[in-house]
Parts: structure tokens; sequence; C-alpha cells
């Protein structure tokens, strides 16, 4: 099955200027995602690479036999979302404290230390990139309301936010007749986030797990390392897995948990709110050697 950039190819042939708004976003974001290694040096990787990821396994979701059920509107905020979903992950202070200040009221951080911030920017970061990208929207060339609402959503919604809500994420119609659907573009990336484990995202050459620190970044880190690819089969996601230590078996077991509960709920939301439907039904770890056969 051949999904290779199924929602860029529609959308550069069918709109051009969204597509080349999406694309440019995609230059500037290859250097301000960086900005999340200023408060996550040890942190596994949240760059541009990452959220390209989330478009690959997106496509592998949407699949040949839906792609033309989605418009181009649909496709762009797919491709934003993305591309912007973990850019909270980054804020500089001044917008950090500014954001928090309007998400949790003006005393929220005076109880807070410094040490506490990247704690903070993690547990929140799905809201700090929704208040980036509306405070941020012309950096990106963003053409109306509709869409900022839309990815802003979408965006927001790859942890933790309602997506059965209809008035957070509603069938959004446009001007030109065409309805994006914001809860089916939300599950995608939530999907999609959730099965980006594999240990070509934190590639051994680049990060030195042996230096890390922080006991979570290290067992995620370690994970991983035991995950090494992500396959799409028909009716099954095979995560296939290298021989697990003991002391890693129940951190593997509780991803493996998350991972088919994310999946479970996005199917269903699917099914119950949305035109659309994920055909995968279950997760399956699958062992493999370290030769990978």
């Amino acid at each position: 099955m051949d999904c290779d950039f199924l929602i860029e190819r529609k959308l550069k042939k069918e709109n051009e200027q969204l597509h080349r708004r999406a694309a440019d976003s995609q230059v500037v974001l290859n250097r301000l995602l960086q900005s999340y290694r200023s408060v996550f040096p040890h942190y596994t990787d949240h760059s541009i690479l990452h959220s390209l990821d989330l478009l690959y396994y997106s496509n592998l979701l949407i699949g040949p036999d839906q792609i033309d059920m989605l418009n181009t509107d649909e496709c762009y905020v797919l491709m934003m979302a993305c591309l912007l979903h973990d850019v909270g992950m980054g804020v500089r202070e001044n917008d950090f404290r500014t954001f928090m200040a309007e998400l949790e009221g003006p005393d929220f951080l005076k109880s807070k230390s410094v040490m506490d911030f990247p704690e903070i920017i993690r547990d929140y970061h799905h809201e700090l990139a929704g208040k980036f990208i509306i405070k941020y929207r012309d950096l990106f060339d963003i053409p109306s309301e509709e869409h900022l609402f839309a990815i802003v959503q979408a965006s927001r919604g790859h942890r933790k936010t309602d997506l059965y809500d209809e008035k957070e994420y509603p069938d959004l119609k446009l001007e030109n007749g065409n309805i994006i659907h914001t809860a089916y573009i939300a599950a995608l990336i939530r999907l999609s986030d959730e099965l980006d484990v594999a240990s070509d995202r934190n590639p051994e050459i680049i990060y030195d797990i042996n230096r890390i620190e922080n006991s979570y970044s290290r067992i995620c880190f370690e994970i991983a390392r035991i995950i090494k690819s992500v396959e799409f089969a028909d009716t099954d996601i095979i995560l296939h897995q290298t021989e697990v230590p003991d002391f890693l078996n129940p951190y593997i077991q509780e991803m493996f948990g998350k991972v088919g509960n994310n999946l479970d709920y996005c199917r269903k939301l699917c099914e119950a709110r949305t035109p659309f439907r994920i055909r995968q039904n279950k997760v399956i770890l699958k062992p493999i050697s370290e030769g990978g056969k």
C-alpha cells in the first residue's frame, strides 16, 4: 500500500496556494521547533522530524481508500496541525508567563519556582501551542479565522482534550462549502503522536542515552531503543520489539497499553462523529531478533 505523501500530493495538486502556505510554514518551523532543546536538552525528539513523522503516520491512517474523502482545507489543516502541535514545548519565558496567566489565572506561577517550569511546560504544552499559534498566526500566513480555529483545536487535541465535544471539535463549514471535520483531524494527530515511539525517532548516533540523568527521559529513550519499527497491517498496528530487559518490561507494557487505549478511543470517535474510519482494531507487540529476523 503506497501511502507516502498522500495528503501533500493531494493538496499540491488541488490547491497550490494552501500547499505553498503549509510548505512555507515548514521552513519557518524547521528552526523554531529546535527551541525546545533549551528547555529540554535531554528530551526525546520534538523537532520538525517528529512533526513530519506525525504527517507520515496520518497518511497511513487515512490510506488511499479515504484520501479522496478529504477536501483540501482538511489536508491543509492536518498538515499545519502536525507541524505546529509541539510548538508549545519551546515557548519563550515571556510568552510562557503570559499564556499560563491566561490559562490558569495571574497568580498561578507565583507559587512556582523556575525549576518547576519544564514540568509545567510538558504538562501544558498542547495548550501553550494553541496560544502560540493564535498570537503568531501571521508568521504562518493562516488564511482565515476558521482555518486558525481548526489548526488550534487539532494541535491542542493531540493530548487530553475531549474530542467528543462538538463545540470544541465541530464539523466546521467554510464559505466555499467545504467541511473541516476537526475531531477526525485531531484524532489522527493524537494517535500518530502515540505511535511515534520507534528507535528512528531518537537515533543513538545523536542521543547519548548513558548521559541522560532525568529518569523519565531515560525511560523514553530506552523504550525507543527497544521498539525498532511500527508497521501498519490491514487490521493491526504492529510494534516490532527486540528483547526487553526485565527492568523495562513494566514501562513497555504501560506504553503498549497507552497506544492501544488511544487507538480504541480514536477509532470509536471516528465511527461516532465522522464519515471516516480507522481500519486497525488493535496494537500488537511482535518480538524480533537484534538482527531484525
